[in-house]
């Protein structure tokens, strides 16, 4: 299928082969300089790494920032705050379950 549009034409145009590209890279430009040149009706691209923008990713890979309304709240609590989180998801699951009823297991709740 590709060769087949090669052979039509379809991305002989610069303009096209950028905007494809371009939409093909989408999220991760940031890391790779591309460069097309065209030479005899051929279109060429090359793609090189960008080695500091991946390393200053990689720095900050897995941390994120936490932010609250709540101004009187301290660092600690924040993230205490963060991680009860999936305690609070989870038993908000299972009130929402149909048969939690019919279950052995009793419904803990708790006041943090």
């Amino acid at each position: 299928m590709y060769r087949a549009k090669l052979a039509k034409g379809n991305y002989r145009e610069m303009e096209k082969v950028v905007s494809k590209i371009k939409a093909i890279v989408n999220g991760v430009s940031t890391y790779f300089k591309c460069t097309y040149t065209s030479e005899g009706g051929r279109i060429t691209i090359d793609f090189k790494r960008r080695d500091d923008k991946i390393a200053d990713a990689e720095r900050l890979d897995g941390k994120y920032a936490l932010m609250s309304t709540r101004t009187t709240m301290s660092a600690k609590e924040i993230i205490s705050a963060y991680y009860d989180k999936d305690g609070i998801e989870n038993a908000f699951c299972c009130i929402k379950t149909a048969d939690w009823t019919q279950t052995d297991t009793p419904l803990v709740g708790w006041k943090g």
